[in-house]
């Protein structure tokens, strides 16, 4: 079973390991679980922090968003999760929203988003009075035990 968390603003979360191969960028990102969201996003602060480089991404497309419309990437990715028994990896195409620096200067930076390509394979208990995130994953690409020293 996998974890979540509440942000300060009663937002459910988690932390993830993203990796992108092509790219060779791999690390711990927070992501805003979002049943609204078709596809996981990373949003530019997070590019940013992991040094995606946005000039080798190839596929731009227009999307829109909550905050209006901007240009995005979008490259296969893998992201991991830890229980205290098992690290279950989900595989996605993953959406990059270009960083500018319009986007970056945000003085409340968006986090990015787990969207239903991921959520989609979990249920999961989202019991806001008792502060807790309980998930089941049902499918994943990976499962691996976590090994104890």
């Amino acid at each position: 079973m996998l974890s979540g968390r509440f942000t300060r603003l009663g937002s459910p979360a988690i932390n993830g390991e993203l990796k992108i191969p092509n790219l060779g960028v791999a690390g711990e990102v927070p992501f805003l679980i979002d049943t609204g969201a078709s596809n996981t996003t990373l949003m530019p602060r997070d590019a940013k922090n992991l040094v995606i480089p946005i000039d080798k991404l190839e596929v731009a497309r227009e999307i829109e968003g909550t905050t209006g419309t901007g240009k995005a990437f979008e490259i296969m990715g893998f992201i991991a999760f830890r229980s205290k028994t098992h690290e279950y990896t989900f595989r996605t195409d993953l959406l990059i929203i270009e960083p500018t620096e319009v986007n970056l200067r945000t003085p409340t930076p968006r986090p990015s988003l787990l969207g239903r390509d991921v959520v989609n394979r979990w249920c999961f208990l989202y019991d806001a009075q008792a502060g807790t995130i309980d998930i089941d994953p049902t499918s994943w690409y990976r499962r691996e035990p976590i090994r104890r020293a």
